[in-house]
């Protein structure tokens, strides 16, 4: 009798024992596929922001491209435009300029010549 007690209290303590390695077998288990799911799911966001990224620039390169096009077809041209307009009128200017000069050392010839004319005149009058 007291084998077979002993027996029993061999079987209920494997038993427990048993009942425990499941326990943990199990909570491996469940944390396992917790990982599982959250790696799943971790990737599945970050292929969404990847997508959304790519899409993104998608619509930038885009853009892009448009100003690219708008400055070799419009910006550009008229850049070039007023470049040579400018060129044309610094040109111009400087030419207006020379005949200033030349205009004003012809009017301080004249004056000159005015007031010798002057005294020349003034000269005879006393002569007279």
């Amino acid at each position: 009798m007291e084998e077979d007690q002993e027996l029993v209290m061999d079987l209920t303590i494997l038993e427990k024992f048993i009942h425990l390695m499941i326990l943990i077998v199990m909570d491996l288990i469940v944390l396992e596929i917790l990982s599982m799911l959250e790696e799943v799911v971790g990737t599945r966001m970050y292929e969404t922001k990847k997508e959304a990224s790519l899409k993104t620039l998608e619509k930038k390169q885009s853009k892009v491209e448009e100003i690219n096009t708008l400055l070799d077809q419009e910006t550009l041209p008229a850049l070039e435009k007023l470049k040579k307009e400018k060129f044309q009128l610094d040109s111009s200017n400087s030419q207006h300029d020379k005949d200033i000069e030349e205009l004003r050392y012809s009017l301080t010839a004249k004056e000159a010549q005015y007031k010798e004319s002057k005294y020349i005149t003034k000269k005879l009058e006393q002569e007279n």
